[in-house]
């Protein structure tokens, strides 16, 4: 190899975790919300994250629920931060979330996504491969009720 010509390697830079804000929006979805936690909290190895949930103006629920979801999602994960708001809509709701965090980097995830493997280190080293071009990464998306069909290639530069 000549001295004009490089080899490149995405991931030539040390490698350093720093803490990831997970931020999620919440409109009357409280299981969808629950079950996004319990599946990223069950397959994530990435540390440290924080959680944020944004109750974009939920409305109280009925039946054996005393408590509004923001609440509920409160007392079943302590250490989640909620975030409670009116309905300034989805990006509103995420801006919310943005404010209250504390992460070097920021994870947005739909409430009713579900995890079913490891996804921030990879997301996160490619990230920090190359700053100078890659601002932001996404992951591969499937859907849930058709788990062989792709809904999102992901984004990753």
């Amino acid at each position: 190899m000549d001295k004009n010509t490089q080899s490149f390697n995405y991931f030539q830079k040390p490698f350093q975790q720093g803490l990831i804000s997970l931020i999620t929006v919440n409109f009357n979805g409280l299981d969808d919300t629950c079950d996004m936690i319990e599946s990223f909290r069950k397959f994530e190895t990435y540390q440290p994250y924080e959680i944020i949930v944004v109750d974009n103006g939920a409305q109280q629920r009925k039946g054996d629920y005393q408590q509004s979801e923001a609440e509920e999602i409160q007392l079943r994960y302590p250490d989640v931060k909620v975030v409670q708001n009116i309905n300034n809509g989805f990006a509103g709701g995420n801006n919310a979330g943005l404010k209250v965090s504390e992460g070097e980097y920021l994870f947005f995830l739909n409430n009713d996504t579900i995890i079913k493997e490891p996804i921030l280190h990879t997301l996160v080293k490619r990230l920090v491969s190359d700053p100078q071009r890659i601002g932001g990464v996404s992951p591969m998306l499937k859907f849930a009720s058709q788990p062989d069909t792709l809904q999102y290639a992901g984004f990753t530069p």
